[in-house]
């Protein structure tokens, strides 16, 4: 039973099943895509056991034997070719044939996807004892790739499926040879070509494992299996299994032969392979090989293609590029409070608030307290040196309080200026946005008086606006000129606390020599005891004031990520505030659901800087001018697929409330080709065969797009 024959005879049998409107759809889509099977898996499954009499048994596969086949260009290859048409195998390759499932598996962006790629997907799917992978496990996955929702395991090409007995043995284990009696050799082999565990063993960074890096592990690693005369596949096992985990460390050997644990060379793993699923992306497909293998729609114009929820490989959910501008600024304001937080420990260390320099300067306190008393009680020491050393060693200590408050003064100088400079660039941005969209609005013009008048009144109002900001930024300029000069007055005052600071100390020790040539025992150990706790103060104080600086450089460089990011949609939001629409669509474009809705899909257009004329041509094709089943029912003019804000349809694709909600779901998707395809330069119609390798797989598109496009621009003429 090959996926491929039962494939034409289920396409039949699901149009009969849901209808004659929604299944020819359905059909369609099927026909031309190879992974979209997997959205009506419950329906496949009935089909092949009540229509064809299957044996459930075609819906499972163990691991070892799927790892015993070959990987050739992503694809699984029986050696011996004798189960070639097994029906997992088949549909294993169909789904590897799906450009989202090669996404959000390819970690080493080769385009195909090799076996090590391919065992950690399985391993993920595998939660049977047995190792057998169902068919619902593989339909679960790939939906929830397109969908967004898959997340993919850490990368690894040695998995451990196996669970441990009660009594330490272990049952089955499976690793990437998949081969029985694997050698040690050959198998630690393996092990050493996985990138977790170079980078967990690489203890000299060269990220290389030299012969002693591997000599280390493999000794240290006997006895995993409970027994440490020699090393077995187990114990490679268990370790490997521990790194991927990022569990694995290595121990000291305390003196009674237990392991203590050594934090310093502790190793925690690091997910290079990102799914990448963002449910925001979305691209389209018509050929036999889709973007994401979802569904579409299909307009009057015949094209057949569809958009669906994939995977952005050019930023993830966590990014902060993803975020909306309230979500930075949350995040701006937490972050704010972790440099607000990293300043106080700075100052902490200046003041002696900080726990550590506090208990050294106490021990500083006692040793002069001592120090004081033995000299009162040595009548060795003349009372003119008693009153010169008293004298001096006040004096010191208050130019320390001042030289303290000082870098207090400056530090906080320091936040004070890094708050002005944050206020001053996002203004900036703004002021930028404003220039942007005045140069725009100068660059329109309408026959139509009322538009003209708009655009007019949008000129005024960004201009004053830019007048407003521009005297704001000079005022806020002048003050950040202003804090700039109080710092330097510190630093100056500092420079000279400093100087007077080093004279004192010189007179310290010129006190110091004559005290020594004269003193009893007890006030030289006196002395000797205060000086050694007088530089433990300083000591300590560099220690947690280096500590506490670079935590307030790390703070502030988080801070500075956040703001960078602000400051760009900052900008953008800025440029389209004061936009007017150009209204350049023809009237009349447009039926169905968007009749009359012309002015409607250039704004939005313009909002996301398309060109309304290139935004149309493609909504002409893809819903047949707004016509539509998808687009009159459900709003939706692309053949979006996955959730819109008003749920989904039975076939998968996205519903949305309103006219206006699908038109700006489509734009925004488009809008961000750009960012997330190094192919895609600009989202216009010189790009369009780009667009089209991403939104629309296979077919004339392009083509198809160009011709519509050109037809509009005439209408206007």
């Amino acid at each position: 039973m090959n996926f491929e024959s039962i494939k034409a005879g289920f396409v039949s049998y699901l149009s009969e099943k849901l209808g004659e409107s929604e299944g020819n759809a359905v059909s369609e889509v099927l026909q031309n895509s190879s992974v979209s099977i997997f959205m009506y898996s419950s329906e496949f499954k009935d089909y092949l056991v009540e229509e064809t009499g299957a044996d459930v048994s075609i819906f499972s596969k163990s691991i070892s034997e799927i790892m015993q086949m070959d990987v050739v260009n992503g694809k699984l290859v029986d050696e011996a070719e004798e189960n070639t048409d097994s029906f997992m195998t088949e549909a294993l390759n169909e789904a590897f044939s799906d450009e989202s499932v090669i996404s959000a598996l390819d970690s080493d962006n080769s385009g195909d996807l090799n076996e090590d790629e391919i065992n950690i997907f399985l391993s993920g799917l595998s939660s049977d004892e047995n190792g057998e992978i169902s068919f619902d496990s593989l339909a679960e996955a790939v939906t929830g790739i397109q969908e967004g929702t898959y997340e993919v395991q850490a990368e690894s090409e040695v998995a451990v499926t196996s669970a441990e007995t009660d009594e330490g043995t272990t049952t089955e284990t499976k690793n990437t040879a998949a081969e029985e009696g694997t050698t040690i050799e050959n198998l630690l082999a393996k092990t050493y070509e996985n990138k977790t565990v170079i980078k967990a063993l690489d203890t000299d960074g060269d990220s290389v494992l030299s012969d002693e890096e591997k000599a280390k592990f493999e000794e240290y690693i006997k006895g995993y299996d409970g027994d440490d005369s020699e090393l077995s596949e187990t114990d490679i096992q268990k370790a490997v299994a521990e790194i991927i985990e990022g569990k694995f460390s290595y121990e000291e050997t305390s003196e009674d032969g237990e392991k203590s644990e050594d934090t310093s060379t502790s190793i925690e793993e690091t997910d290079d392979t990102s799914s990448s699923t963002s449910a925001d992306t979305e691209v389209s497909n018509t050929g036999s090989t889709s973007s994401t293998g979802s569904t579409g729609s299909t307009g009057s114009t015949g094209s057949g293609s569809a958009v669906s929820s994939a995977a952005s490989s050019s930023t993830t959910d966590d990014s902060l590029e993803s975020k909306s501008l309230s979500e930075l600024e949350t995040i701006q304001s937490e972050r704010e409070d972790d440099v607000s937080e990293a300043q106080e420990k700075v100052n902490a260390v200046y003041s002696g608030e900080n726990t550590a320099v506090k208990e050294a300067e106490e021990e500083y306190e006692d040793a002069r307290e001592a120090y004081d008393e033995a000299v009162k009680n040595d009548d060795n020491i003349s009372d003119d040196l008693k009153n010169r050393r008293t004298e001096n060693l006040d004096a010191i200590e208050e130019k320390e309080d001042t030289i303290d408050n000082l870098n207090i003064s400056i530090n906080d100088k320091d936040a004070e200026i890094s708050e002005a400079e944050d206020t001053i660039s996002a203004d900036n941005a703004t002021l930028s946005g404003y220039k942007t969209s005045l140069s725009k609005l100068q660059s329109q013009s309408s026959d139509d008086e009322e538009k003209q008048q708009e655009i007019d009144n949008a000129i005024d109002d960004v201009e004053k606006a830019i007048s407003d900001l521009e005297a704001r930024i000079d005022r806020e300029e002048d003050d950040l000129e202003t804090l700039k000069e109080e710092k330097e007055d510190y630093e100056d005052q500092l420079s000279t606390a400093e100087k007077e600071l080093t004279k004192l100390e010189e007179t310290r020790e010129d006190i110091e020599e004559e005290i020594l040539d004269c003193c009893s025992s007890t006030t030289k150990k006196a002395l000797e005891s205060y000086n050694d706790a007088k530089n433990n103060v300083s000591e300590v104080k560099e220690s947690e004031l280096s500590t506490a600086k670079s935590e307030l450089e790390e703070a502030q460089a988080a801070l500075d990520e956040v703001n960078e990011v602000i400051n760009t949609k900052k900008e953008e939001e800025a440029e389209k505030e004061y936009s007017v629409s150009s209204g350049s669509l023809p009237d009349d474009l447009f039926s169905g659901a968007l009749e009359g809705q012309e002015d409607l899909v250039a704004e939005i257009a313009e909002k996301y800087d398309i060109e309304p004329e290139f935004l149309a041509a493609i909504i002409c094709l893809e819903s047949g001018y707004g016509s539509s089943n998808l687009a009159v029912n459900h709003n939706n003019f692309g053949g979006v697929t996955g959730s819109g804000d008003n749920g989904k349809t039975s076939s998968g694709f996205a519903s949305y409330s309103s006219v206006e909600a699908g038109l700006e779901a489509m734009a925004k998707n488009l809008a961000a080709y750009s960012s997330r395809y190094s192919d895609v330069n600009s989202v216009d119609i010189d790009n369009v065969s780009a667009i089209g390798s991403h939104y629309c797989v296979g077919g004339d598109w392009a083509n198809k797009v160009t011709t519509l496009y050109n037809k509009i621009k005439n209408m206007e003429s």
